[in-house]
């Protein structure tokens, strides 16, 4: 049967194309790879051309052969031809071509193959100028007569990224959740993978929509963050990096008030008082408390229950407050506490008379001494003084208190003692009953 010519065009942007005929039942196996590196440049084997479109051939050898085109961007750049045997192969083998059946009779069974390079993807084979089939891998069988067969792809454009979230030198709290998304798209791939990075490293990896993921309990201070997307053409692109900043949580004070004393509790002079606060802090821990007496400090506490004793109360009226001081330093200070110390009441001494007894009696013209026992509680004794039916028979200003009554009038008679104080407080004893009587 008599070979027919196959011309292989392939039309497209990329680098590498295997295209290949499996032996299907005895019948010829062809592969033809190719590798270049030059763009916009096109490869002619045993042709000479018009354009790559057309696959046009001006020539043809005696010897059989197979024809192919490969093309860059559909512009032709240069040609190279072979012959059947390979014997003259050498600019051909440079770029990496090799075949070993350059024709193919018609009924014979054709597999063609095309796997696109990074950045482009395969649209379709013509046969003739005419829509063949859009699959990367195609099986067909060979016309009875030469044919165009043409390879195209379509160059695809990398991945364009928006980062929505968050907002250019955006700013949220600590503890925020900060929501970081990205729009991506593709002109004609598919997206495969989304990477989101915050300061280099990779917090998150999405395959489907959407691109968002939340990003917990930030640290104080500016981050970058930038997405890297990949398609399906094997490309991927980085978007621009977007800068942001956590700042910390604004510092609430602490709140304190003085549970005791109370609001106008009075004291006496030379008292103690226990001053007691209630403290808290919302978002830390109180440090300490200081406790003040008119602005002036009296003494801090560090620890709950929050106390101090404030001793020998002096004289007056006096404003008590406290200030709370938190982990962070903020401070608060309670409303004021007003207090009294005034001077303690004066109790009266206690006086009784000792000697003579009730009733006891005596002789007129004798003499008699009369004692009496005296205290004060809360100072001294400063006299006793001695009656006779009240009139005053003497005083005594020091221990033991006690005259002498001389000369003894008859009579029945009432003796009572009178103690003052040292601040003036005076006390009468119970009266003592004597007779006095003629010898």
């Amino acid at each position: 049967m008599y070979a027919k010519k196959l011309l292989l065009i392939l039309l497209f942007s990329f680098n590498i194309l295997e295209v290949h005929s499996d032996i299907i039942s005895g019948l010829d196996r062809m592969v033809i790879e190719q590798t270049v590196r030059e763009i916009n440049k096109c490869l002619i084997i045993n042709e000479k051309y018009k354009n790559c479109e057309d696959g046009y051939i001006s020539e043809k050898p005696n010897k059989p052969w197979m024809n192919f085109m490969l093309c860059l961007n559909g512009k032709p750049g240069f040609d190279e031809w072979a012959d059947l045997d390979g014997s003259n192969f050498p600019e051909v083998t440079k770029k990496n071509i090799s075949t070993e059946i350059l024709e193919s009779e018609g009924g014979k069974r054709i597999f063609l193959s095309a796997e696109p390079e990074i950045g482009y993807v395969f649209k379709q084979w013509t046969l003739n100028g005419e829509f063949l089939s859009s699959s990367i891998n195609y099986e067909f069988v060979m016309p009875f007569e030469d044919v165009s067969i043409i390879g195209h792809f379509d160059k695809i454009e990398p991945p364009i990224i928006t980062i929505t979230t968050p907002s250019l030198n955006s700013s949220y709290l600590v503890e925020e959740k900060i929501n970081i998304s990205a729009d991506v798209q593709s002109n004609k791939a598919y997206i495969t993978k989304v990477e989101f990075f915050v300061n280099g490293n990779v917090e998150a990896s999405l395959n489907d929509l959407p691109y968002t993921f939340i990003w917990d309990n930030p640290s104080p201070g500016e981050h970058d963050v930038f997405v890297k997307a990949y398609d399906t053409s094997g490309q991927f692109a980085i978007s621009e990096i977007r800068t942001f900043t956590v700042i910390d949580k604004p510092n609430s004070a602490p709140k304190v008030s003085i549970s005791s004393p109370g609001e106008g509790e009075g004291f006496t002079v030379g008292e103690s008082v226990t001053i007691t606060a209630d403290a808290s802090d919302a978002d830390g821990e109180v440090a300490k408390v200081d406790f003040y007496r008119d602005g002036t400090l009296l003494g801090t506490d560090s620890a709950y229950p929050y106390s101090i004793t404030w001793g020998d109360l002096p004289k007056g009226n006096h404003v008590l407050t406290a200030k709370a001081t938190d982990d962070k330093g903020a401070t608060a200070v309670s409303s004021a506490v007003s207090i009294t110390v005034s001077d303690k009441e004066n109790s009266a001494p206690k006086v009784s008379i000792s000697s003579p007894g009730e009733g006891e009696g005596f002789t007129v013209g004798e003499s008699v001494t009369i004692a009496a026992d005296a205290s004060d509680a809360d100072g001294e004794i400063a006299k006793v003084d001695f009656y006779r039916d009240g009139t005053l028979l003497g005083t005594d200003i020091a221990y033991p208190y006690s005259i002498t009554w001389g000369d003894l009038p008859k009579g029945s008679h009432v003796l009572t003692a009178k103690a003052t104080d040292d601040k003036g407080a005076t006390a009468v004893s119970s009266a003592v009953s004597i007779t006095v009587s003629e010898k």
